[in-house]
């Protein structure tokens, strides 16, 4: 079902796909405002796939990072090794861990107190915006990057990032 979030300086559309019915509310992905379910006569959605173009994309991984998500980037091994320890396939927390592109996927995920115990604790988990993730080694270790911002280059470094990111995506398309 298609929900747009009524907040003005939002607007969000998604498709929710979960399992309420109406008159129960749900939060936007975007914002967290609450937004009511409608009227329905048939309790059976209709799925859409909703195709990105760049530009689409760039934003969205945008609003995401400004929204106290983390890109990962890195070696396809580990960025799942992460996924099934944090962000278990087939449960609630699996809707906080999304793939953007292909054939080069970036992948953005929500801070999560579950995330950041697995990257040891790190005190300056708040200000990470990318953790590129290397193959893990002989001794079951992800060796890892991460690119911090402080509040005053918050929008500067989002910017830079996700050109960088889309650039690598768009080179590895080229061959």
């Amino acid at each position: 079902m298609e929900l747009k979030c009524h907040n003005p300086e939002c607007k969000w559309t998604w498709n929710y796909t979960g399992k309420k019915n109406y008159p129960a509310w749900v939060t936007c992905p975007n914002c967290f405002r609450r937004v009511r379910l409608p009227k329905n006569d048939s309790q059976e959605w209709k799925v859409k796939i909703g195709l990105l173009n760049m530009e689409d994309s760039t934003n969205y991984l945008k609003r995401r990072l400004h929204n106290g998500w983390v890109m990962i980037l890195g070696d396809l091994e580990a960025i799942t090794f992460i996924e099934e320890q944090v962000y278990p396939p087939s449960t609630k927390e699996n809707r906080n861990f999304e793939m953007i592109g292909f054939p080069r996927p970036i992948f953005v995920a929500k801070k999560t107190d579950a995330l950041k115990q697995i990257l040891s604790d790190i005190n300056d988990f708040d200000t990470v915006l990318v953790l590129t993730c290397h193959a893990i080694d002989e001794n079951n270790t992800i060796h890892t990057e991460l690119v911090h911002s402080t509040p005053e280059t918050l929008d500067n470094s989002i910017d830079n990032v996700v050109k960088q990111a889309i650039a690598i995506q768009s080179s590895s398309m080229l061959g």
